[in-house]
């Protein structure tokens, strides 16, 4: 099939096209807000053709198919010559009538006609969103309304990332996709009003889309960096420095951790099977945040260290412009969010696609801790072998400078040599 995913360096991004690879054509588009294109490399090259696109531009989604060739290892090259240099007569010789239909700068390749279509794209992180509503709004919403008016001309199958943060007020025991969701928060609420865009659609054009709320996705691929890191990448990059990992809370907060593994299974039984519909995609299990960075640890040797803890209201405290203003956020809402209870039911997807999990998260937890290991020991090595050629070139460059040195002072010296040789025979020739 050929596929198009957006959001394509993120943490889901990543593990999906790397899941992918090799068994579907695909194109991975991100803006490279919050992604990295690094992660799309395996052995020094991309694993499919990327593109660094703003996916909430149309214009971006009609021509990045067209604007740019790929050297060998799938990087971008813009080789495309300036059309607003050419005549006419040029333009009609290279590109035929194409140049005619609108204002694409560059047609030297069809538009691609996509099987399906992957929207991961979004701002995840919920106190990013809260504190840039309009980079909240571009990235989620707008993103989506262009895929799908995308999707729709060129009569792609979607599949559409939501998120279990939808059920952010629900008090049911279980989630499940008949509930009623009333979400307040602005990643939650930007999902929410997604899926609304995507049901207009639905009854709009016939548009068929599998909506997949995803519950919480954990893997290799989590940015270790960012100021609210996934849990699992948290917890390794805290004790991998021998330091006690803080939580938030008590820790005894209970959500429905799925790995990747997992989610990329369940996103191809979407691309086989087509479904217009929404999906839970949970394991059914609540676990504690406390057992989760306990597996991490006993994975690591590391229980010795600990955990630590902090108020569930200062999980936000990184991002100050919230709690200030005439009218600052409830820190209780704060608190409300990190404590909240999480557990979905996936039976639908059961008994609609034949999709069950993996039920035995700490053997998957634990497999990914060592998959983060590996991934780290790796890019130490790179890093290892960079900072040694590096001081080889700068040792070599010295005893370049070195030998320049004493050659300059050899020809000084034999320039003095000569010097005082003929005013030597210049003396014996005259005398003094």
């Amino acid at each position: 099939m050929k596929v198009l995913i957006t959001g394509a360096a993120g943490q889901i991004g990543v593990g999906l096209a790397k899941r992918l690879a090799g068994r579907h054509e695909l194109t991975l588009l991100d803006n490279l807000y919050n992604g990295y294109v690094n992660n799309l490399y395996e052995d020094g090259k991309l694993i499919a053709p990327f593109f660094e696109c703003r996916v909430e531009s149309p214009r971006c989604l009609e021509t990045h198919g067209r604007q740019f060739n790929f050297d060998e290892n799938n990087v971008v090259i813009n080789d495309t010559p300036d059309i607003s240099r050419m005549t006419d007569e040029e333009k009609d010789k290279k590109y035929g009538d194409k140049w005619r239909n609108g204002p694409i700068e560059h047609w030297d390749k069809d538009p691609i006609d996509y099987d399906v279509i992957i929207h991961l794209a979004a701002i995840s992180s919920l106190p990013e969103c809260e504190s840039n509503i309009g980079a909240c709004i571009r990235n989620n919403i707008a993103t989506t309304a262009s895929i799908l008016d995308f999707a729709r001309k060129r009569g792609s199958h979607l599949i559409f990332a939501s998120t279990s943060a939808v059920y952010e007020n629900t008090d049911a025991e279980v989630f499940t996709e008949d509930l009623k969701v009333d979400p307040k928060l602005y990643y939650s609420l930007s999902k929410k009003m997604c899926e609304d865009l995507i049901e207009a659609y639905r009854e709009n054009y016939g548009l068929k889309v599998s909506v997949l709320r995803f519950f919480n996705v954990f893997g290799p691929d989590g940015d270790q960096n960012r100021p609210n890191p996934p849990l699992v990448n948290f917890v390794y990059r805290e004790l991998n420095k021998d330091q006690a990992p803080i939580l938030s809370g008590d820790g005894e907060q209970v959500r429905d951790f799925i790995c990747i593994d997992d989610v990329v299974s369940m996103i191809d039984k979407c691309m086989e099977k087509k479904p217009d519909d929404v999906f839970n995609v949970c394991t059914g299990k609540a676990i504690s945040v406390n057992q989760i960075s306990k597996w991490v640890a006993e994975e690591l040797g590391k229980e010795h260290i600990g955990l630590k803890h902090k108020e569930a209201e200062e999980l936000w405290d990184r991002y100050p412009s919230l709690f200030e203003g005439k009218f600052p956020l409830k820190k209780e809402i704060v608190g409300k969010e990190t404590t909240r209870y999480s557990k979905g039911s996936y039976q639908k997807a059961k008994d609609l696609l034949g999709w069950e999990p993996n039920l035995d998260i700490e053997s998957e937890v634990k497999r990914v801790v060592r998959e983060i290991k590996i991934k780290e020991d790796k890019k130490k090595l790179i890093k290892d072998k960079e900072d040694a050629l590096a001081k080889a070139k700068e040792a070599t460059e010295r005893a370049d400078r070195l030998v320049e040195l004493v050659e300059n002072n050899t020809k000084q010296i034999n320039a003095a040599k000569k010097i005082l040789s003929e005013k030597s025979l210049f003396s014996r020739i005259f005398g003094k």
